[in-house]
């Protein structure tokens, strides 16, 4: 099963599924909006369940700057329920948009950020849950935090901005019934009003905040272009005074997602090396990445890409990149038909001698 969402939509408005290419022909044909280009991938039948339910996360991440590479990620959230039960499979079973399943007699919207039974919740009272049933919370969110960061890295090399420029992203994530997580999609105009809700005052206003606080707006506004390098220094230790949990650059996540990169910039390569001089090595039976100057590279620059790429166990670049954790996914476009004018022209009575 497949599932299809306009680009040009929000809300839930336009999703549908499909078995086949037929199918997916025939909605297209049948609808009139929401047709112009769709993002399709595959249908994640057999969710991890809470109380009956099915449900998706609300994960904000934050990138700094691409040159040098600085992400960050909220360690706060939304978790967000359908409102029936997922063996009804009925719609209202399927969709986790708040802004649909507000709308539903039995929906119930948290009164605290500890309210395990409402249908919108934070990261707080999912982790309680989990750990009633005796799940590896921790283990689920650094398996969550690797997905998002490797999303971030397959955009890297074809993302370029400016050093006073940055991007909060709000990143949809499912795990399914073996606790993997599945990135849905990534939204870049995410909403962040607060619905008159104590828990999105809570988690949204907490985002703005430590957001602005990570940045540095107010010296950012003075900023001249210097030590790329020494201002993310200093952004480390903002961030550390925030909820933002600083997941690259790390000692951990060079050693492990450094094969990822098709190309590092040297600004990155420059605050890697740092961070790793700074910061206790991590424990782990994976080899480490070897930072390393390119021998053709002259003395005293610094090299592109001056890494020995040493990749994970039973994975490449080339297959990440052909391949993300993304489910796979394939863009069509359907061409509008041009409308022919007819020109109109005036009997020959009304016509001026």
């Amino acid at each position: 099963m497949w599932i299809c969402k306009p680009l040009e939509a929000a809300m839930g408005q336009g999703i549908f599924v499909c078995n086949n290419v037929h199918e997916l022909e025939f909605q297209l044909k049948s609808r009139k909006k929401y047709i112009n280009s769709l993002f399709v991938s595959e249908y994640i039948e057999r969710p991890f369940l809470l109380r009956g339910l099915k449900f998706d996360l609300r994960v904000y991440v934050l990138v700094v700057c691409m040159t040098p590479l600085r992400v960050y990620i909220y360690d706060e959230g939304l978790v967000r329920y359908a409102t029936t039960s997922y063996a009804s499979r009925c719609r209202s079973s399927q969709l986790t948009n708040y802004s649909l399943n507000n709308q539903a007699k039995n929906f119930k919207n948290a009164t605290s950020m500890s309210d395990t039974t409402s249908h919108k919740q934070s990261f707080a009272a999912l982790k309680e849950q989990l750990g009633v049933l005796g799940v590896d919370y921790e283990r689920a969110w650094r398996d969550m935090h690797q997905a998002v960061l490797e999303v971030v890295i397959s955009m890297h090399y074809h993302c370029t901005g400016h050093p006073s420029t940055f991007q909060l992203l709000g990143f949809d994530v499912l795990f399914d019934e073996l606790l993997r997580p599945q990135i849905l999609e990534v939204n870049v105009g995410l909403s962040l009003s607060v619905e008159a809700s104590v828990l999105d005052a809570n988690v949204k206003g907490g985002v703005v905040v430590d957001c602005l606080n990570v940045v540095g707006v107010a010296a950012r506004s003075a900023h001249v272009a210097g030590d790329v390098v020494g201002d993310a220094v200093d952004e480390f230790a903002r961030a550390a005074e925030t909820h933002f949990v600083r997941v690259f650059p790390t000692a951990e996540s060079m050693q492990l997602h450094t094969p990822l990169f098709k190309s590092i910039d040297p600004h990155t390569l420059a605050l890697a090396e740092l961070v790793a001089q700074t910061e206790p090595p991590v424990s782990s039976s994976n080899t480490p990445p070897v930072l390393a100057p390119d021998p053709a590279t002259p003395e005293g620059k610094l090299p592109l890409c001056g890494v020995q790429l040493r990749c994970p166990p039973n994975r490449t670049a080339t297959d990440f990149l052909s391949f993300s954790h993304v489910n796979a996914s394939v863009f069509m476009k359907k061409k509008k038909k041009k409308k022919k004018l007819k020109l109109r022209t005036r009997p020959k009575s009304a016509r001026p001698h």
